[in-house]
């Protein structure tokens, strides 16, 4: 008897319990977000390779083929140093025919928000499967309504510049009644 109260008051606790959607905004500077094709390293301003520290112009960096830029850091790019860069939001640049945008996160639904210079010139997959592509006021494409689990989106770049700003991930926090 006291393991069928046990039982049924475990369950009432665990009907009780629901997922309430939750977005989380991701940055194009976000280490969580995979950039490709990886470019070359060159030289940075102490003579050493490493393309996190590469100056390529006033207020960017070259990092996976990508270039890095922050709309607060407007120096020449012989005064870039690790105190300068991070102020202001993060965009990443490409010209780069096939280069690549993938995330992985478990929820929902997807967002990339940025700018292109063709409007038919990215494509959005998720899970692998081509997905909405709207590329207005903002907003480059994503989808709603998935299964709540693990996903993969991939942005791609079919021709133009895209500059790429952030991404919103809907996943869920659990809670009581």
């Amino acid at each position: 008897m006291r393991l069928l109260l046990l039982v049924a008051t475990w369950v009432a606790v665990v009907a009780a319990r629901t997922l309430a959607p939750f977005d989380m905004s991701i940055s194009a500077a976000d280490p969580v977000v995979q950039f490709a094709p990886i470019g070359n390293r060159t030289s940075d301003t102490q003579g050493h390779s490493d393309s996190a520290n590469t100056p390529t112009g006033a207020a960017s960096v070259t990092d996976n083929g990508w270039e890095l830029s922050y709309s607060g850091v407007d120096l020449p790019a012989a005064n870039v140093t690790y105190t300068t860069l991070g102020k202001g939001t993060p965009k990443r640049s490409t010209k780069t025919v096939g280069a690549t945008i993938t995330l992985k996160w478990v929820g929902t639904g997807i967002r990339f928000y940025g700018n292109t210079t063709d409007a038919t010139g990215i494509g959005i997959s998720v899970d692998g499967f081509p997905t909405n592509v709207n590329n207005t006021n903002g907003v480059l494409g994503g989808i709603d309504n998935l299964p709540y689990r693990q996903h993969q989106a991939v942005l791609t770049v079919n021709s133009g510049t895209l500059d790429f700003y952030s991404a919103t991930i809907t996943t869920a926090l659990e809670t009581d009644g």
